[in-house]
């Protein structure tokens, strides 16, 4: 799966915007793969044949970048790293 998430490039039509007036008119583009393989193990078990062990393998990659050089990426757009996903 592929998703992206961007804003205009306020930067290039506007060549006023500085570091410290950036934030009102945050700008990025954000770039997102994932991908899930299901590796069968064995072979398959049970009266009908549906009960298998399975392997999953899964991948994800994420990119965020800018359009100006100058200006710093959006404090208000990130990704979120290392969660084990049972936050309570």
């Amino acid at each position: 799966m592929t998703s992206v998430q961007f804003t205009p490039p306020y930067s290039l039509f506007n060549e006023n915007i500085e570091a410290e007036n950036s934030y009102r008119h945050p700008e990025y583009h954000k770039w997102r793969f994932n991908a899930e393989w299901y590796v069968p193990l064995g072979k398959p078990m049970g009266a009908e044949k549906n009960r298998q062990f399975v392997l999953k393998v899964a991948a994800k990659y994420g990119f965020m970048g800018k359009y100006n050089r100058n200006l710093e990426i959006s404090p208000f757009e990130r990704f979120q790293l290392g969660d084990a996903g049972n936050v309570k």
